[in-house]
């Protein structure tokens, strides 16, 4: 597998693989490149079938990720503010499954 990257990419992983550049100035270089998510897509799976029906049709369309965001960010304090901020910024394309032994959890960010 092939993946196609624009030569300012290559330069400045090559400079930061000589050091010549700091991590947080490649960083910065680079996070222009990652495509900002806009969109939560949920699905939980569990047994009981009447709490399924009800899970199924809250999360049948996709969540804005700037809603979501919203109300939880009432539960972190500054550091993990920023950090969300950073994740929202390029997360786009995460795909993450949670299984215990409740439900299954599969989150798709894009």
């Amino acid at each position: 597998m092939t993946m196609r990257t624009s030569k300012k990419t290559l330069n400045t992983l090559t400079q930061l693989q000589k050091n010549e550049v700091s991590t947080l100035k490649a960083y910065t270089l680079l996070s222009p490149y990652a495509k900002p998510a806009r969109f939560v897509k949920l699905k939980v799976i569990q047994n009981e079938k009447k709490v399924q029906w009800l899970l199924d049709l809250l999360f049948l369309m996709p969540l804005p990720l700037r809603l979501v965001y919203f109300f939880v960010k009432k539960n972190l304090n500054d550091a993990d503010r920023l950090l969300v901020d950073d994740l929202i910024q390029g997360a786009s394309g995460i795909k993450i499954e949670i299984e215990s032994s409740d439900a299954q959890v599969y989150i798709q960010i894009y």
